[in-house]
């Protein structure tokens, strides 16, 4: 079969070549003004202002409707839509890439199909060139596209000619900018790389300082203090360097203070996890076996090796060795402590060695000075006990002759021999410890503390324990103890601690209620062979205070105590004695009575009320707790009319504060613990009146957080050296040791070059930006002020914030909270009120009473309140209106309404009703609130009244008023709740510390009705 015959495939026949470049370039043109056309239309520029202004409502697309319809032609159309400048330059382009296609093949090159794909040829080429015209276009400056005059025949050739370049150069313009774009992007993504890892990195740092501030602050759990040594050991040097200081600041103070004593058991980790990752570091083992000697316990052979280690890697020349000699001054505190006498030769070595580096003289004064471990200087003591030894050694009396410990380690006593000999110091059992039961000292002589000089006595807390090794008799009230851990050998008053030894003596004593008997049972005792003669002196010491202390609590029990205002000063009128018993000194023995001239003064802390002409006071400085006769005194707190026979005012009352200032220097110095410089008084006074911090809640939380923020005062300036602030842009640290010029300074630590210079604005002094100095000088508590207003503390405070909340606040965490709840509670106890406003003429006559009477202040808070049964109403006659401690009610006495001045007893008999009827509606309140409440002003006599700035009307003048406050709580809350119950007047004085209670309205607590008027302090 012959197959068919295939028709040949369908042809066209060939386009002449000059028709297809023709066709191929309008093709090329129509699209190159299709695409200006379409640029024009995304830019919204058109020529017709007209549309541009109709343009309402972002109706674009039916105004634009319109307007073509109304245009003449569809090609008056496309052309009114057709920017000139797109136009120039997307012809001066086409133009551009044919020259660019010309020149480089010298021909035409006609686009193609090969079957697989297609060459635009002469066409791409023209679509290059229009892209390369607006992209050098863009690049031009803005003078050239925007000429100020415009002018259009300039632009319009300068877009052409910009337009025929680019678009010659277009496949070189696009390669270079893409290039550009994809460096761009390649840079972007690199330092967005770079971002992440600084911040990743500042996370970690921040994170590692957070637990190592966490562990010297608080502790941390077993867990975290693991994690916390892991990232230490690994972390980069600036860390390392910033918990190192850290840890070096907390465990420096607390060496040196008390208070913070317990930081320095919690900077070992620290150091541990420093020394582990850099063995080789001077300073990391020398900061450990410093830790390792004031911890508690200390373990000192640890912290040899760690000295050891510390001295063997000093390097002569390195910025450290300024310092090393401390390096061997504690590797022999070390030794010393360990007690071997072996190890004499090596102490010695090390003494010579700080001799040699700093002057062991001069050493010693700067611990003393410094206060390091309590001003204890354990190396004194060991060459005063080794000074024979120490002589005979090869230029060891040249090294005691500089020290000159003749005249330091013989005290003028007769107890001289104890202190130097020790033989009469008796071992103490196992683990004896010692308790300051009140505030005293340890002393270098056994004499009042008051007559010693600074680094002869150390200050000791009450509570304080020490653990001893010996103890001596006692000899004229003091005893010699030998303290452990290498703490030396001091003097304790016996009246101010418990002692052990004392109590096992005293066990054995048969007890008695009568004072004789127990005399003769000390007589017979001392006798009693079984009791060694060591122990007889001590017996009839122990047994003399137990008898004079019985005594003592007959009289006056602790809830009648007074607490006396600071710098309370007593003095002498005649030559009198004070006494350890209420009775006629004659009747006294010598060792029961203290002679005292004419014009001796005494400071008190505490005192009794006059019982049968004595009054009992507690002395300052541990100089004891005595009688005096009151007749024979100048006591403030008795200051009347009999001592020169003038009015005066009772002692609370004219200590209020005076003049402008919001708190008194007294209060301030009670609540800091510290003395206060002229410029610090006058600059906390400043801050509380410029930032208002005028209400007790505001005064007593501000001087609270401030005290502990700044260590009682000791710090006005942060202990770090600012270096780990360098480059913080966060607090403005822009330049080159901003860090440590705008470190924390004033007592809550303004920091960083941003907040100084807000700071510096803020109050309009420039000198603020020399930096921490002038600031911790000028403005300590200023500046704290400027941060409590900017973080709005004092409405925190009115809505009645704890101290919980108002550390978070400051803090940001709960760091020292116990500290400043101890600091909030003495601020309350000490400033119980704020001086009154003085008040015009006219506000006086408008309110039932304002003026300072109403903030007539109390200093009887008493720890044990006392309830006695009662009749269920008194009358005048069932009273004993001289008798202060008549109770009236069954939680109140008449002294309490009286302020216990005598000045103030009433005589009258309707006085006497209204006062009743007054403190009756009281303890309704009083049993309803279920606690304490203090009466700060009752009853005021017409020339008491004046005295303390009363007005003429005041119902404490009829008796029928008491301002008031709670005991323990807030007065705030106490003053809404009793106004809601109180019928009869109310004064709202709580931002003064009170409330005013009065009954002038004849009605009183829930008596229902009609309230009383109410008014502002």
């Amino acid at each position: 079969m012959k197959k068919a015959k295939q028709k040949p495939p369908l042809t066209f026949p060939p386009i002449p070549k000059a028709i297809n470049f023709l066709l191929t370039f309008f093709l090329g043109l129509g699209m190159a003004l299709g695409f200006a056309w379409l640029i024009s239309l995304t830019s919204l520029k058109v020529v017709d202002e007209k549309l541009v202004k109709q343009q309402v409502d972002g109706k674009v697309v039916e105004k634009l409707v319109k307007f073509v319809q109304n245009s003449h032609g569809e090609a008056a159309v496309f052309f009114n839509f057709l920017d000139p400048l797109y136009l120039n330059l997307t012809l001066a382009g086409l133009l551009g890439g044919l020259l660019y296609s010309i020149l480089l093949d010298q021909k035409l090159e006609l686009p193609s199909w090969d079957g697989n794909a297609l060459k635009p040829g002469f066409l791409g080429e023209i679509f290059v060139g229009i892209s390369g015209a607006f992209i050098a276009y863009s690049f031009l400056p803005e003078i050239l596209t925007n000429p100020a005059p415009p002018n259009d025949s300039n632009l319009s050739l300068l877009a052409f000619v910009t337009g025929v370049v680019g678009g010659y150069g277009g496949k070189a313009i696009l390669d270079t900018a893409l290039n550009k774009v994809i460096k761009q992007i390649e840079t972007a993504d690199k330092e967005k790389k770079i971002a992440e890892s600084q911040a990743k990195e500042l996370e970690e740092k921040t994170y590692i300082r957070n637990l190592v501030n966490q562990q010297i602050q608080e502790g941390l759990n077993q867990s975290e203090l693991s994690e916390m040594q892991e990232k230490l050991e690994s972390a980069t040097d600036d860390v390392k360097e910033r918990a190192f200081n850290l840890a070096h600041d907390a465990r420096s103070l607390g060496r040196r203070t008390l208070t913070f004593k317990d930081r320095v058991n919690r900077t070992i980790p620290i150091f541990e996890a420093l020394v582990a990752s850099d063995n080789n570091n001077a300073s990391y083992n020398a900061e450990l076996g410093y830790a390792y000697i004031s911890s508690q316990p200390p373990d000192l052979d640890k912290a040899i090796s760690y000295l050891d280690r510390a001295i063997e890697l000093r390097i002569p020349g390195a910025s450290t060795e300024g310092d090393s000699w401390k390096y061997e001054m504690n590797r022999a505190i070390a030794r010393i402590g360990l007690g071997n006498s072996q190890s004499r030769d090596d102490i010695l070595k090390d003494l010579f060695a700080v001799e040699q580096r700093k002057g062991l003289a001069q050493a010693i004064d700067e611990y003393e000075r410094d206060g390091v471990d309590g001003g204890n200087n354990s190396i004194k003591n060991w060459l005063i006990q080794n000074q024979d030894w120490v002589s005979q050694q090869t230029n060891g009396k040249a090294l005691l002759d500089k020290i000159q410990l003749s005249a330091v380690a013989k005290p003028v006593t007769s107890t001289l021999s104890v202190t130097q000999n020790r033989a009469d110091l008796v071992a103490a059992p196992p683990n004896t410890k010692i308790k300051a039961t009140i505030k005293t000292y340890l002393k270098k002589q056994p004499i009042d503390s008051s007559q010693l000089g600074e680094n002869e006595k150390k200050e000791v807390p009450v509570g304080t324990e020490y653990k001893i090794l010996k103890h001596s008799q006692e000899s004229d009230g003091h005893y010699l103890v030998e303290l452990d851990y290498g703490q030396g050998i001091w003097y304790i008053w016996s009246d101010h601690w418990y002692l052990p030894w004392e109590h096992k003596i005293l066990s054995s004593v048969p007890q008695s209620g009568k004072n004789g008997s127990a005399r003769e049972a000390i007589d017979q005792l001392s006798r009693i062979s079984a009791i060694s003669s060591t122990n007889r002196g001590t017996l009839k010491a122990a047994a003399t205070r137990s008898i004079q202390s019985s005594a003592t609590a007959t009289k006056v029990e602790p809830e009648n105590w007074l607490i006396a205002p600071p710098n309370t000063i007593i003095k002498a009128t005649t030559k009198t004695y004070l006494k350890k018993q209420p009775i006629d000194s004659s009747e006294l023995g010598e060792n029961e009575k203290k002679e005292v001239p004419v014009g001796k003064e005494y400071k008190v802390l505490k005192y009794s009320e006059e019982i049968d002409g004595h009054c009992l006071v507690e002395l300052d400085y541990g100089a004891g707790i005595w009688y005096l006769w009151s007749d024979h005194w100048h006591l403030p707190w008795q200051k009347s009319s009999k001592d020169n026979g003038r009015s005066s005012v009772s002692a609370p009352e004219s200590s209020q504060h005076q003049g402008g200032n919001i708190v008194t220097r007294q209060q301030a110095e009670s609540v800091y613990g510290r003395k206060m410089s002229d410029k610090q008084f006058n600059d906390l006074n400043s801050c509380l009146q410029r930032f208002k911090i005028n209400t007790l809640q505001r005064v007593r939380h501000f001087l609270s957080q401030t005290a502990h923020e700044s260590g009682g005062l000791r710090w006005m300036e942060e202990l770090a050296s600012g270096s780990a602030y360098e480059g913080r842009r966060d607090l403005g640290n822009t330049s080159r040791g901003d860090g440590r010029k705008y470190k924390g300074a004033g007592v809550i630590q303004l920091t960083g070059r941003h907040n100084y210079q807000k700071f510096a604005d803020f109050i309009k002094d420039q000198n603020v930006m020399q930096g921490h100095s002038y600031v911790a000088q000028v403005y300590p508590f200023t500046s704290a002020g400027f941060w409590w207003k900017n973080n709005n503390m004092n409405a925190l405070c009115d809505r009645g914030g704890t101290v919980k909340e108002v550390t978070k606040r400051v803090n940001g965490g709960y760091n020292g909270l116990s500290d400043r709840q101890r600091y909030y509670d003495k601020a309350c106890q000490v400033i119980k009120q704020l001086p009154s406003t003085s008040l015009h003429t006219e506000e006086l006559a408008a309110k039932p009473e304002t003026g300072k009477a109403a903030t007539e202040s109390s200093d009887q808070v008493s720890k044990v309140e006392v309830v006695r049964e009662m009749p269920k109403i008194l009358t005048p006659k069932d009273v004993n209106w001289s008798d202060m401690s008549t109770h009236l009610t069954p939680h109140f006495t008449l002294g309490e309404n009286l302020r216990n001045d005598p000045r103030r007893i009433p005589h009258d008999t309707t006085l006497q009703n209204n006062i009743l009827t007054i403190m009756r509606e009281l303890e309704k309140i009083r049993t309803d609130y279920g606690k304490p409440i203090i009466i700060t002003s009752g009853y005021r006599p017409e020339q008491i009244n004046r005295a303390v700035g009363g007005v003429s009307n005041s119902q404490h003048i009829r008796g029928t008023a008491v301002d008031i406050c709670p005991a323990h709580g807030d007065v705030f809350e106490f003053q809404k709740w009793v106004d809601q119950h109180w019928y009869g007047a109310l004064g709202w004085g709580a931002k003064k510390g009170f409330v005013h209670i009065d009954c002038r309205n004849g009605k009183g607590w829930k008596t229902g009705g009609e309230k009383g008027v109410r008014w502002n302090y």
